[in-house]
């Protein structure tokens, strides 16, 4: 499509997790011979005042469990397995709050999550909304990704701190080599200066 097309920049745009996605979209960007510039939501989680931030889901499930509280998991279905495994080794009660999709639910059920402790929501949710969940199952940890204010991470930071919640964050993976930025307008004038150099060719 790239080379059909002419694509003069490769824009990408998804979520800062997808790791596969962006790894593919750089490598296609390469093989083509144009430049690949990445946006990155701007991050939000600093590590101290109940914060704790790890590398990975492995590293998150086994911080969370390890307090024995309730663990509310906010971080999707596609890695509830290893968060399920750690919660019955340690015999701690484990939630996810999940998309309404049929695969999600799958996923939570396969890593042995019960109906109960599965929440099938949309958000994005607010301080509040986050609080009352928190509540409900009496979670002592809530485990998340640095997702930025568009994933609705700083509601999910105030709830737990309000809620004196210990908050469990996988933080980031390096964005791949290409040129990243933060900033939108910074990003336009990229892809303006791809469109001007393809121009000149």
């Amino acid at each position: 499509l790239a080379r059909r097309e002419r694509v003069c920049a490769l824009v990408d745009v998804s979520h800062p997790y997808a790791v596969e996605l962006r790894a593919t979209a750089e490598r296609v960007a390469q093989e083509v011979g144009i430049p690949y510039l990445t946006y990155v939501r701007p991050a939000g989680a600093a590590a101290g005042d109940g914060v704790i931030i790890v590398t990975g889901h492995a590293d998150a499930a086994r911080v969370a469990c390890e307090s024995g509280r309730p663990v509310l998991l906010t971080v999707g279905s596609r890695n509830t397995a290893v968060y399920a495994r750690e919660a019955a080794r340690r015999q701690v009660t484990l939630i996810a709050r999940v998309l309404p999709h049929a695969d999600s639910l799958a996923a939570c059920r396969a890593a042995g999550i019960t109906k109960e402790c599965i929440v099938t929501a949309r958000g994005p949710f607010g301080v509040e909304e986050n609080r009352a969940l928190i509540r409900q199952f009496g979670a002592g940890v809530l485990v998340t990704k640095d997702s930025g204010a568009a994933g609705g991470f700083p509601a999910k930071r105030d709830a737990a701190r309000l809620e004196a919640c210990r908050l469990v964050v996988v933080g980031r993976l390096p964005q791949g080599s290409g040129k990243v930025f933060g900033d939108t307008n910074a990003l336009v004038r990229a892809v303006l200066a791809a469109i001007l150099k393809r121009g000149a060719q």
